[in-house]
């Protein structure tokens, strides 16, 4: 009788234990998940533990952040998981995070997976380590370097042209849009990034276009499972990122292997991995606390340093896996945005051909009979044809590549719009919501290139256009984009006509969902030469 007396009390002082446990816990994360009432901002109401952005591994990204917005207005709180999350809107406040006060954002939000090689790249490399790889590979971006490439890509566009015309006489011109310029800018990647020569046509028969897509792909599980899980499941389930492991393995032993060959070669190629494998930096840049000259710059020419770097005795490089870590951030970053970027622009112009015809006689006017490798035409298409920049930044503005930009607060006790942040704290800046706010763009939903013509410089809004990101830390590879895609269009646009196909082309393009990356669904145009 004692014992089952004494049982008896055990089971109920455990049991009052695990529910005081259970009640200590449930409290802790409503007071987390409270913190913007208790400052006064406006919040989504958070689903219990999950936070708001579980939504985000379910649907696409822009339709979520242009409904919110619609909501709660240009500055509302949020939170992933646990932590607390605010969207802004405002210019000013744009300009404090990303410029103003950049010392105190000067990171991304922190990845919840883990991967030795993956987090070593810019993107998501924190503090001191992000400013030493910024500095040893901004020098690889100058003009100089760039325009050197040139041919290269050029020659991505004549095989290109080849496929263009095998799609004209047997399909009657239909062109999977999508999938033919995904194609080349892989093509361009393989070969400007690392000299290796591929063929489009050869599609996903071909392993390095075959494992560049499985960069993009992901199982649904997966993917919510990186917005919704907790770091320690994601360690428990080995999640260590959102692509097949098979596609980032071949990567980084391609890499590899490139690597040891350039070690004995005498005659080393132009390419962006050569170019890091070459980056070097005075110690003392990367030491100081000034972040001048690390923004990656769009339309201004970037005069090359070498002479000016090469003078220290003292010297900072990067490590051979960093190298490889930003090999492949350069592979995802510059296919995705440089593909949808061409693939939206013939887009648009087909639904508005008078536009296409303006862009097609400007073109024609300025760079006929010029030699497409020459120093002339880099100039022209990267630096003048005001109506050919104008449609290029439009098509951006309404599809720009990444649909929220992210900083962290990486200081103590700092405050924005009056609000106290604590560290850790995620700032999102919903770029596309922004691009497309009819306080900044009237009839934000027209493609009006003449909102960026000269004459009209003076009607936008500072800070709120941001397609490459803003600041110090925004898109190194900026201008290498802006390359490909000026190069490519142009040449295209001269050669063919685009024109949408009856029941078939859609009026408006569906996202895909669980994306950071501002990815549309296939769509198909007719292609007609000139």
């Amino acid at each position: 009788m004692f014992g089952i007396l004494y049982d008896y009390v055990i089971w109920t002082i455990e049991l009052i234990i695990f529910g005081g446990v259970i009640v200590w816990i449930i409290n802790y994360i409503n007071r987390k998940q409270n913190y913007w009432n208790e400052h006064g901002v406006t919040s989504i109401k958070p689903l219990f533990l999950f936070g708001t952005d579980i939504e985000l591994g379910f649907n696409d990204w822009p339709s979520i952040t242009m409904r919110r917005v619609r909501r709660y207005g240009k500055f509302f709180g949020g939170y992933q998981l646990l932590t607390p999350t605010l969207t802004i809107m405002d210019p000013e406040l744009i300009k404090q995070v990303f410029i103003k006060d950049f010392h105190c954002f000067i990171n991304r939000a922190k990845l919840r997976t883990y991967h030795e090689l993956l987090n070593q790249n810019l993107l998501f490399s924190l503090d001191k380590k992000w400013k030493r790889m910024r500095s040893i590979a901004s020098p690889s971006f100058t003009t100089g370097k760039l325009r050197a490439m040139t041919k290269t890509m050029n020659g991505c566009v004549d095989r290109l042209f080849d496929l263009f015309e095998k799609i004209r006489n047997q399909s009657n011109g239909e062109l999977e849009t999508k999938k033919v310029i995904a194609g080349f800018t892989m093509d361009v990647i393989a070969a400007a990034g690392f000299s290796t020569n591929m063929n489009t046509n050869l599609g996903e028969d071909d392993q390095f276009f075959r494992n560049g897509l499985g960069l993009f792909r992901s199982s649904n599980f997966r993917m919510l499972a990186i917005f919704t899980f907790p770091k320690f499941l994601l360690n428990l389930l080995n999640i260590r990122f959102a692509f097949t492991e098979e596609a980032f393995e071949y990567f980084c032993n391609l890499t590899r292997e490139i690597i040891k060959q350039r070690k004995t070669m005498k005659q080393r190629p132009t390419d962006l991995l050569q170019l890091m494998l070459d980056a070097e930096v005075d110690e003392k840049v990367v030491d100081d606390d000034n972040f001048d000259n690390l923004e990656a710059t769009a339309d201004e020419p970037q005069i090359d340093n070498d002479n000016k770097i090469n003078q220290s005795v003292n010297k900072k490089k990067l490590t051979e896996s960093e190298i490889i870590a930003n090999a492949i951030f350069f592979l995802i970053a510059g296919f995705e945005t440089t593909s949808s970027t061409i693939a939206h622009c013939l887009f648009l112009l087909a639904w508005h051909p008078e536009i296409q015809e303006r862009l097609y006689e400007e073109l024609k006017e300025n760079l006929k009979d010029t030699d497409v490798n020459s120093i002339e035409y880099y100039d022209k298409v990267m630096l003048y044809l005001p109506y050919f920049q104008a449609v290029v930044k439009e098509t951006l503005r309404l599809y720009p590549p990444v649909t929220i930009l992210t900083r962290i607060v990486s200081v103590d006790d700092h405050s924005l719009n009056g609000i106290p942040l604590k560290r850790d704290t995620i700032i999102h800046i919903p770029t596309h919501a922004i691009h497309h706010c009819e306080d900044y763009y009237p009839d934000p939903e027209r493609f009006d290139p003449e909102r960026f013509m000269p004459e009209n410089k003076d009607k936008l809004v500072p800070y709120t256009y941001m397609p490459f990101g803003m600041g110090p830390r925004n898109c190194i590879g900026m201008r290498f984009a802006y390359q490909e895609i000026r190069l490519a269009l142009s040449r295209i646009i001269m050669t063919y006509r685009f024109e949408t196909i009856s029941g078939v082309t859609p009026k408006v393009l569906k996202f895909r969902p669980r994306s950071p990356l501002l990815s549309t669904l296939p769509f198909k145009l007719k292609i007609i030469r000139r």
